[in-house]
């Protein structure tokens, strides 16, 4: 798979518009792929509207819900139970309530040991290899990994809360 190296930057009128154009992104995303598909979700605030306007009746009947999984690509080392968890809010908002749990990928903090975040991330390491195949994370094939991201250290370890 080439890197896709064209960048387009898309103007809109406010928050609302961008969760709007962004959820016909993912729809059109998961159209393109008529297979098992796979969303990495972003913490924070901003994709809030997002998370909301999926759950809506207008988006939650165009997603095949049993064939998508839902990843996080940043996480706190927190539990699950706390409200800086990224996971727990998608959850909160639209995942627990459309995707079936068994799609749903969060990065095990609460599972692992408090005082070894690198063990949390080892584990998620696992959950993604489970996934995508036990080499897809190796740095040095070219599948997945472009030129420019690819590296030889270890992934960083899972943020701490600060």
């Amino acid at each position: 798979m080439a890197p896709n190296l064209q960048h387009h930057v898309m103007t809109v009128a406010d928050p609302a518009a961008m969760a709007t154009v962004a959820a016909e992104r993912v729809i059109a995303r998961i159209s393109e792929n008529p297979g098992r598909a796979a969303i990495c979700l972003t913490g924070g605030s901003s994709p809030k509207k997002l998370y909301q306007l999926l759950a809506t009746d207008i988006y939650r009947g165009r997603i095949p819900w049993q064939r998508v999984h839902w990843f996080i690509g940043d996480e706190r080392f927190v539990p699950a139970v706390d409200p800086l968890n990224n996971m727990a809010v998608a959850r909160a908002i639209f995942l627990d309530l459309c995707a079936p749990a068994s799609n749903i990928h969060p990065i095990p903090t609460s599972t692992a040991d408090p005082a070894d975040p690198d063990r949390g991330a080892a584990l998620y390491e696992q959950e993604l290899k489970s996934f995508y195949g036990a080499d897809v994370l190796d740095p040095d094939r070219p599948l997945f990994w472009p030129a420019h991201v690819r590296r030889r250290s270890p992934p960083a370890p899972l943020d701490r809360r600060p």
